[in-house]
């Protein structure tokens, strides 16, 4: 099941888990992406779902410690729980059954060992006649297992309902939704607005406009067919059903477009609208060598550096760790996620970080108050200092004693799950012998091949429009040949994709922009998102004098009256 999310996939996954231990007991297997996954399911639907159900329940073991979390005994079969990413658990009961839920987050190897669902697939040898496997998730890319598993079906099948007026049975797809603007720019929230009330389904075939309400009485009507409308082979043995957002009954045509104009001005959010609102894979297409010049010259504005532009909502700051010492960069964000370069360079310790971030402040264009950095992210990378700690045992250090909640600790990984930033808690320092970390310290981990595909992305964003990835008056074009430092190349070969460095350059500022950019993103806590107003305004009087930063959402420290009573 390739499914958008939200669609009901993991409820139909536990109606085929009841039926198995109702109807045809056997051993049955679940396998979820994590252990912290697996935990909160068990608890919060598997279990509840058996405990309510008359038939499931009167099989229960009686003795308490034979239902478990991740082991469920029953009169006539087992039930067992794992996680992707222990092999043990994939590799020595025999099962029958096996149903793995939200694939598409599985890691691609289970430990040290293949593909987990591959690894579980071998316990079903003892059922060779009488086993079946449920796969259900929404998809990621077109190497994403999901899709890979989907692809190797007998039978593909898509959802096909009647039009209301013409009769002609069709799939629905996303770019017969068209709507109105009015006036607005796209970018502009009430352009979304316009767009949520105006949106219409037109059908291709007689070009009549489909309603809400016209769609959901034609749902029941579906049919499961192939892509080009004919019936499935009925002795078929492997099926694969997709199935996108515009069939729900929950969500309207306006709400699908309003969801896509506030998406596309965000390559991450794009991504997640594609694959989870419109179920198709995101193409990561190859990424040619830019000519820097080229590039500066087309995304170059008039603006002084280390000048911030008016509509700015927050300023964050990468950092990349080398052993003589840091470079960075510092960008501005603004409500449509255009960002503008307001300062970068190369600071030789911690001290001259803690100025930049805590101390340093920056003009707002045309106006009396300067703003501070909301959020910076530093390399922790294990560059090893003369005759002493790891820079990572350094940057650790540090980050206990001067963070403010501010500077956070990042590390750079890739992986093809839709995870662009995710976050641990680290007990020890790094090595064998690494000391305990009393309280622990969060680390965000970050996918630099996600971020380097947004930043070249955004690059051929006109500069006028939102969402574009400008640079101050003064930006040197050395700075630019470390920013295009890398580019996607393609494997004759295998056909697989990866960055490549292009000889002679340093790539420091290219990691510093891409740890900018996560600091933005709607997965390190909520990004931009949750912000209601500017962050980090400095006041400055006319006598030179300036204020702490002013943080957080907007609030009047007056007292409130709600009522005075009546006379």
């Amino acid at each position: 099941m390739k499914w958008a999310t939200q669609l009901g996939k993991t409820e139909s996954l536990l109606n085929c888990i009841g039926w198995a231990i109702d109807e045809s007991p056997g051993p049955v297997l679940i396998v979820y992406p994590e252990e912290a996954t697996l935990k909160k399911v068990s608890t919060t639907r598997i279990q509840p779902m058996i405990n309510s159900c008359t038939p499931l329940a009167s099989k229960k073991h009686p003795a308490a410690d034979k239902f478990k979390i991740a082991e469920m005994h029953f009169s006539d079969c087992l039930l067992y729980l794992a996680s992707a990413q222990t092999p043990s658990a994939l590799a020595s009961m025999p099962i029958q059954y096996l149903f793995c839920d939200e694939v598409g987050k599985f890691p691609v190897f289970s430990g040290k060992e293949g593909d987990p669902v591959k690894l579980a697939m071998e316990r079903q040898k003892s059922f060779p006649y009488t086993s079946k496997t449920v796969l259900v998730s929404s998809p990621t890319t077109p190497d994403g297992a999901i899709s890979r598993y989907f692809n190797t079906c007998e039978e593909k099948l898509q959802f096909f309902i009647p039009c209301p007026h013409c009769g002609k049975f069709q799939t629905l797809i996303f770019d017969h939704i068209k709507w109105e603007t009015g006036d607005y720019e796209t970018s502009d929230p009430l352009a979304w607005r316009e767009a949520n009330k105006t949106a219409m389904y037109f059908c291709p075939e007689c070009g009549s406009a489909i309603s809400d309400n016209e769609k959901i009485k034609s749902l029941p009507e579906g049919k499961w067919l192939r892509a080009d409308g004919t019936a499935p082979d009925t002795e078929a043995v492997s099926i694969g059903f997709e199935l996108s957002s515009l069939y729900t009954p929950l969500l309207k045509w306006g709400q699908m477009a309003a969801e896509f104009l506030e998406a596309k001005q965000d390559i991450p959010r794009l991504m997640v609208y594609v694959n989870g609102w419109l179920c198709q894979e995101w193409e990561d297409a190859a990424v040619e060598r830019k000519d820097p010049e080229t590039v500066l010259e087309k995304n170059k504005i008039d603006l002084p550096p280390r000048t911030v532009p008016p509509n700015t909502v927050a300023l964050t700051m990468g950092i990349d760790s080398q052993a003589t010492g840091f470079y960075y960069v510092i960008r501005a964000w603004a409500r449509d996620r255009t960002s503008t370069l307001v300062d970068f360079g190369f600071l030789p310790s911690f001290r001259d970080i803690e100025q930049v971030v805590f101390e340093n402040s920056y003009q707002v264009h045309g106006e009396s108050h300067k703003m501070a950095v909301w959020r910076a992210a530093i390399d922790t990378g294990g560059t090893r200092i003369d005759s002493g700690p790891s820079m990572t045992e350094a940057t650790y250090g540090w980050l206990r004693k001067n963070s403010r909640n501010i500077v956070w600790g990042v590390k750079g990984s890739s992986w093809k799950t839709g995870v662009r930033v995710k976050h641990t808690i680290l007990d020890r320092m790094p090595g064998k012998t690494g000391k305990r970390i009393p309280g622990g310290l969060v680390l965000f981990m970050v996918d630099t091949n996600a971020f380097k595909e947004a930043i070249h992305y955004r690059l051929s964003i006109p500069a006028e429009e939102p969402g574009a990835y400008l640079f101050h008056s003064e930006t040197s074009e050395p700075y630019m040949m470390q920013l295009l430092s890398e580019y996607k190349r393609r494997d004759a070969r295998t056909g697989k994709e990866s960055w490549e460095p292009i000889k002679g350059r340093e790539n420091h500022f290219l990691d510093c922009e891409v740890y900018a950019m996560a600091c933005a993103d709607t997965q390190w806590q909520g990004g931009l998102e949750v912000l209601s107003r500017p962050q980090g305004f400095v006041e400055v009087s006319s006598q030179g004098l300036k204020s702490p930063p002013q943080w957080g959402s907007h609030s009047s420290r007056k007292r409130r009256v709600i009522n005075r009573g009546i006379s």
